[in-house]
């Protein structure tokens, strides 16, 4: 019944993320979703800092608070 999974090939023959059509469509969709959640835990890891220790790694509330606001989609 499921011999026909034999025949599928363990890898890709190119990352998913190079792919053309949906498969490729999707990959970069879910790589874009992890890279926007990645990016708002390290904000949340910088809002939770004080201005001392913003100050150390050299950055300012100011600057935390400009990049928390823009949206996630047009964060770097």
């Amino acid at each position: 019944m499921l011999a026909h999974l034999d025949s599928i090939p363990a890898r890709l023959p190119v990352p998913a993320h190079q792919a053309g059509g949906a498969l490729g469509a999707v990959a970069r969709a879910v790589q874009a979703m992890d890279r926007w959640l990645e990016q708002r835990r390290q904000l949340q890891a910088l809002c939770s800092l004080d201005d001392d220790q913003l100050r150390d790694i050299g950055l300012s509330r100011d600057d935390v608070e400009r990049a928390s606001a823009r949206p996630f989609w047009r964060r770097p």
